[in-house]
């Protein structure tokens, strides 16, 4: 929890998740967001029309919003106009709700982080490992990790999983290699 105001941004596929994943508050287990935050941080939260959390401000000023690739599939411009501290990409969007969140970031000198399975939207592929025709960015960087290497998941569970995958889908889902990589890949390929 910042102790300065912030506004953060997270983008996820859809309500659901945004609910299941972080704002969730019924069943056992709460969502992320309320297993880490300290007890009487939220000073008030707001709802959207689904009645998922699409907004969340703290007692020190801070704003955590939610946004979604389903919403802005809806309406692109309610993407736009916003500055950010930081935004968190949660799985793949598209890249003109990247462009139209990030604008936001320039305000503030903010950053962002994605984490996601690479099954679409190759253009994040390309942001962080751009190919000998394209020009990469320095100010961006990326961690490669394979499903093996959390320590939460049990080697069981994770093979059974992985029996139920294709060859492309086990080095996309299990490895973390963009489902674009996977496969027949000429690595010496030139455009001359």
């Amino acid at each position: 929890i910042p102790q300065r105001p912030t506004k953060q941004l997270i983008i996820t596929t859809d309500w659901d998740k945004v609910n299941e994943i972080w704002t969730g508050q019924e069943g056992a287990r709460p969502g992320k967001f309320w297993q880490m935050v300290p007890k009487g941080y939220v000073k008030r939260t707001r709802r959207n029309h689904s009645g998922a959390i699409e907004l969340i401000e703290g007692n020190n000023g801070s704003v955590l919003r939610f946004d979604t690739v389903e919403s802005f599939k809806k309406n692109p411009q309610g993407s736009e106009s916003s500055d950010w501290d930081r935004i968190h990409i949660d799985e793949p969007c598209p890249e003109g709700q990247w462009k139209a969140s990030a604008r936001g970031l320039i305000d503030r000198r903010g950053n962002a982080d994605f984490t996601l399975t690479p099954l679409s939207e190759f253009w994040i592929n390309d942001m962080f490992f751009p190919r000998q025709d394209t020009i990469g960015r320095a100010s961006c960087w990326a961690v490669n990790a394979s499903t093996t290497e959390n320590p939460y998941l049990s080697l069981e569970a994770i093979e059974e999983y992985k029996r139920s995958l294709t060859p492309d889908e086990i080095q996309c889902r299990i490895h973390g290699l963009p489902l674009e990589l996977s496969g027949l890949v000429y690595k010496s390929f030139s455009y001359n």
